[in-house]
C-alpha cells in the first residue's frame, strides 16, 4: 500500500542510523533484479549522495521520474517548519531526490506498520489527514475487523491489516 505508487521501483539493503544532526540512511534502488543506484543521506541536512550502479538503468529511472506528474510529488503533508505544502520539484535533480526520499519514507512506514499489524489492528477513517491511522490495541482477526466495521460504520475507510497481507 505505501509502496504502490513507486512501482516498479523499490529499495533493498536499507540501513538507517541516528546522528547528532538527524537520520542517516542508505539503500539500493532496484528495478526487478537490476541494481539501479545506491543512495545515501548523511543525516546532516544536505542533499543525497547518488551513485549509479547500472548507467542504462539509471538513465531509464531519470526518464521515469521526469515523466511523473507534479501531483505524484505532493503527499499532502505540510512542511513541519512552515505548515505549508512543500513546493513542487522544478528540476530533474529535485524530482530524483524527492522520489528517493519519499520512497525511503514509504519503505520505512511499510516496515513499521507491518510490524505493528502483528499485534494490533490499524484502521483509517474517512477524512483523516494523510498518513494518519487509528490503532486498536488488539491483534487483527476477521472477528475484530467485523466488530470495528459494526462499531465505526460509515466513518471507516479501510483496515490496514487487510491491505498489508
Amino acid at each position: 500500500m505505501f509502496l504502490d505508487k513507486f512501482a516498479p521501483y523499490k529499495f533493498s539493503k536499507t540501513q538507517q542510523m541516528e546522528t547528532n544532526d538527524g537520520l542517516a540512511w542508505s539503500a539500493v534502488l532496484m528495478l526487478g533484479k537490476t541494481k539501479v543506484l545506491h543512495v545515501q543521506d548523511g543525516g546532516y541536512g544536505g542533499g543525497l549522495e547518488i551513485t549509479a550502479l547500472d548507467p542504462a538503468a539509471y538513465k531509464a529511472f531519470e526518464e521515469h521520474v521526469a515523466g511523473l506528474p507534479l501531483e505524484f510529488f505532493d503527499d499532502g503533508i505540510p512542511l513541519s517548519f512552515t505548515g505549508e505544502a512543500a513546493p513542487p520539484p522544478d528540476t530533474l535533480n529535485d524530482r530524483v531526490e524527492t522520489f528517493l526520499t519519499s520512497l525511503g519514507d514509504a519503505t520505512e512506514n511499510d516496515k513499521r506498520y507491518r510490524r505493528m499489524c502483528r499485534t494490533k489492528t490499524i484502521a483509517r477513517w474517512k477524512g483523516d489527514p494523510p498518513g494518519e491511522f487509528r490503532v486498536y490495541g488488539v491483534a487483527f482477526t476477521p472477528a475484530v475487523a467485523e466488530a470495528i466495521r459494526k462499531k465505526e460504520g460509515d466513518k471507516l475507510d479501510f483496515i490496514l491489516n487487510e491491505r498489508l497481507r
